[in-house]
């Protein structure tokens, strides 16, 4: 049920709109199952442990860890749908998560199960809780380093860093950089005289305002809310890829864009339109 769950709200025929709204309700759904797996863990630790009461309370606390793991997996599926992200961490997130959800939803089987305290049942449900703690600090960590950049808290965790020297952050100056990058291969077809889609580029403040998408080109310090970002790193054969025509953009300027609106998209020295380069 919740494979079939995931697969039905991936498939392209569910409208863009309600996947974009349900991948941004991810941030919201992703703290049931936390807050839940610490009550499961706090009311096995207390002395009424064996009444029947307890039981069926700790039982429907795992059911309801393991629903809404399984809809914070499908959330953060779509979200992730909008691109903008480091696919290292995004597929150490999304499968530590998934492991979250598979082991709470293990051990909420196992706990409805007749005689959970003895033999395969208690095996299965010991089994599905440790997976679900063991999974529920690297699923947090990589969430929070894709949505608060890269150092948060990773130098306490010397194994999500490969190298000891790190690379030098590409040089993502707006003026000297990144207009440069977009008179290159987007304001032939958005700028004043041709507003291809109802969006200008060669201006920073059209580039905060919606097109006809209804989306921004470009929102501060949210790479993967940016629609600017999300159609130069489609696949070339996507009829919505930018630009549609000549070479695509090449990966170095989509890595200095992509910083450039991480560090919340600074204008420099002007704000101004911008046709004097």
């Amino acid at each position: 049920m919740y494979a079939g769950l995931i697969a039905v709200l991936a498939l392209p025929g569910v409208a863009a709109a309600e996947n974009a709204f349900i991948g941004r309700v991810h941030p919201i759904l992703v703290h049931l199952p936390i807050g839940l797996l610490v009550a499961a863990a706090l009311l096995s630790c207390l002395p009424f442990a064996g009444l029947s009461e307890h039981r069926r309370a700790v039982a429907w606390i795992w059911t309801a860890t393991s629903v809404s793991a399984v809809f914070a997996c499908a959330s953060g599926w779509l979200l992730a749908l909008e691109g903008g992200y480091d696919p290292v961490i995004l597929t150490r997130h999304r499968w530590s998560g998934v492991a979250l959800a598979a082991g709470s939803t293990i051990a909420a089987m196992a706990v409805h199960l007749p005689g959970r305290g003895r033999g395969k049942t208690a095996f299965l449900y010991r089994a599905g809780a440790v997976i679900s703690f063991a999974a529920l600090l690297p699923a947090g960590h990589f969430g929070g380093t894709l949505t608060h950049g890269s150092a948060y808290l990773a130098p306490l965790f010397s194994w999500t860093q490969q190298n000891v020297s790190l690379p030098a952050a590409p040089d993502s100056d707006f003026e000297r950089v990144i207009y440069p990058i977009l008179e290159t291969h987007c304001i032939e077809c958005h700028r004043a005289e041709k507003k291809k889609g109802d969006l200008r580029l060669d201006s920073y403040a059209a580039m905060l305002q919606p097109g006809e998408s209804g989306y921004p080109a470009v929102v501060p310090g949210k790479p993967h809310s940016s629609e600017l970002l999300r159609r130069i790193i489609m696949p070339e054969s996507d009829p919505d890829v930018m630009p549609p025509e000549g070479d695509l953009v090449p990966a170095a300027d989509i890595l200095a864009i992509s910083h450039w609106i991480s560090e919340g998209a600074p204008a420099g020295d002007s704000t101004e339109d911008l046709q004097h380069h």
